[in-house]
């Protein structure tokens, strides 16, 4: 029985990780729309097609478009001039505007995407962050 207990949390664990992980790239894939069109938000996934592709190159993998827009959700109607102001005393984003439809963000994942998206708008993170490298790296 043990050991079954074992390899369920490891296979929950890993699931979490890679849905979080997705959520980073998602949060990555607005980022790179709001470098593209002069910090302009995304209106739709189609608006995320381009920076995708542009994610995939830099990173050399990824999960396909159609996996990512089924398992994350995006805020569309997010307004990134509120969204830099959207921070408690520590610096942490207090908005959730890149979320998985279904779960909870780990927080094993070295990037939480609303902080991502929170650093960028603040001139703290330039796209092509940690997440997309270390996520090739797996």
């Amino acid at each position: 029985m043990v050991p079954l207990l074992a390899v369920g949390t490891f296979w929950y664990l890993q699931v979490g990780i890679v849905k979080s992980s997705m959520a980073a790239w998602v949060a990555e894939m607005v980022i790179e729309h709001l470098r593209l069109h002069n910090g302009a938000w995304p209106r739709q996934w189609t608006d995320l097609r381009e920076p995708f592709d542009r994610c995939v190159e830099r990173s050399g993998r990824s999960w396909s478009f159609d996996d990512l827009r089924s398992r994350v959700d995006v805020d569309w109607e997010a307004d990134p001039k509120l969204l830099a102001r959207q921070v408690d005393a520590n610096g942490q984003a207090t908005f959730r505007v890149v979320y998985l439809r279904e779960g909870r963000l780990d927080q094993a994942v070295n990037a939480e995407p609303n902080q991502m998206i929170l650093d960028y708008l603040r001139g703290d993170q330039q796209p092509n962050s940690d997440a997309l490298q270390a996520e090739a790296a797996r």
